[in-house]
């Protein structure tokens, strides 16, 4: 007698599993499921193609910006130039971002890409010193170095120093609030480095010029513009990678 009632009492009830299985297949469960996942993955989408539009309207209306402060404050152009460029992209994806990270601090964003740019920049131009001054004989042996070193070469590494120093940044401030921050850091650097290379090769081809100022004609201003813009695409396409690896601390925990 004991031994059946021992046996009944591990096997499982019959009602509990008929339960369960009605739950798996009710249409409702199976609906709200789907949709769940629907919802989520439209977000995630609208997130994205909200990424890529702000880094493409941030380069193009930043480029605009730079153009009229260098000639306003000609002495000073490139410097506050630089400024107004970082700013203004710093400000756009950070309003970007915080449809996927709510508590991010649009001005630790924007402090992020104004410090780093100008670090980059500043050794990105040191090492363009140095290579000139002692590397520049040792170039000279690569093929077709006349054309490569100043639109290939020197453009991607230009790209790439500012993209280390602002991902850089831009990582200290995510890592408060998302794992996952490494790839965005690389995603950053190869972007701006890539971005910074398609933008000037075809401004060197469509005949434009970096020359900040209000002399230039409108032509070469919208030019400006839309080389801007296509960086501002490959760069933002190239992050948007990264995106997706973002993780919530808190969501990153319950992976686990």
């Amino acid at each position: 007698m004991s031994s059946k009632r021992s046996g009944s009492s591990d096997s499982p009830d019959p009602s509990i599993q008929r339960s369960n299985a009605s739950q798996l297949t009710n249409p409702e469960t199976i609906s709200q499921t789907s949709t769940n996942h629907s919802v989520a993955s439209k977000s995630s989408t609208q997130i994205l193609r909200f990424w890529m539009l702000a880094n493409t309207l941030g380069f193009t209306i930043a480029t605009a910006l730079m153009f009229w402060i260098g000639a306003l404050f000609p002495a000073r152009g490139f410097f506050y130039s630089g400024v107004v460029f970082s700013t203004t992209l710093g400000l756009v994806q950070a309003i970007a971002l915080r449809q996927k990270i709510r508590k991010l601090r649009i001005w630790q964003w924007t402090l992020a890409n104004i410090m780093g740019s100008h670090i980059g920049i500043f050794l990105a131009m040191l090492i363009a010193f140095l290579l000139s001054t002692f590397g520049l004989p040792l170039l000279v042996f690569i093929p077709f170095s006349e054309f490569l070193i100043p639109n290939v070469l020197g453009p991607a590494l230009f790209g790439a120093m500012v993209g280390i120093f602002v991902g850089m940044g831009e990582a200290l401030v995510l890592s408060r609030y998302v794992r996952g921050v490494r790839r965005w850091w690389i995603a950053n650097i190869i972007g701006r480095s890539l971005g910074w290379l398609s933008a000037l090769l075809l401004l060197t081809l469509l005949g434009g010029t970096v020359t900040a100022g209000l002399s230039q004609s409108l032509v070469h201003l919208v030019i400006n513009m839309f080389c801007s813009a296509v960086g501002g695409v490959i760069y933002g396409g190239i992050t948007a990678t990264a995106l997706p690896h973002l993780i919530p601390r808190l969501q990153a925990k319950i992976i686990r």
